[in-house]
């Protein structure tokens, strides 16, 4: 009779167990979760910024536009210099001039370019990450249909022992 009560109690403590893993289970997928949740913002968050940003205001790009003035402003001084002393005409002078903006346009250009081109980097980067992140929420996810099947599983087989073992308490056994 105690046996048959001892059994009652021990498939009662199974199967409340087996409610308190899928508790602690679930909530431990729900922080998964919300990381695998917050790093996606993170990302987005990130990829807005980097890829929202005007190539041309970026320090290397300032300098370089700097550096293509300050070169072009040299070589306008010295050709107007030349021009003074040999007597150059005005559409010489004009020719330089339009040859040093096509310079500036050339490096913008370049710049530009650079630009797209980081764009293209930055937008694979962010697929990539997001492609990971969408992996890691499938494996969240299939992870807590496996822990609910199993846990399922679990209390099933709690009920049948506690129907068991009070089944035989209350014949005797």
């Amino acid at each position: 009779m105690l046996a048959g009560l001892g059994s009652i109690i021990g498939a009662g403590i199974g199967a409340v167990g087996t409610i308190a893993g899928q508790i602690g289970a679930s909530k431990a997928a729900r922080r998964a979760k919300k990381y695998v949740e917050d790093q996606r913002s993170e990302n987005d968050a990130w990829y807005a910024r980097r890829y929202n940003e005007d190539a041309t205001q970026r320090g290397d790009a300032q300098a370089a536009i700097e550096h293509t003035r300050r070169a072009l402003a040299e070589r306008a001084r010295n050709a107007a210099g030349a021009s003074a002393v040999t007597g150059a005409s005005a559409e010489a002078e004009a020719r330089a001039k339009a040859d040093s903006n096509s310079a500036l346009a050339n490096t913008m250009s370049g710049i530009a370019a650079a630009g797209a081109s980081s764009k293209d980097a930055i937008d694979a980067q962010h697929r990539q990450a997001d492609e990971a992140l969408t992996q890691q929420m499938v494996g969240i996810e299939t992870g807590r249909a496996q822990q609910m099947t199993q846990g399922a599983s679990a209390l099933g087989q709690s009920v049948v022992q506690l129907g068991g073992a009070v089944h035989d308490y209350l014949e005797g056994k």
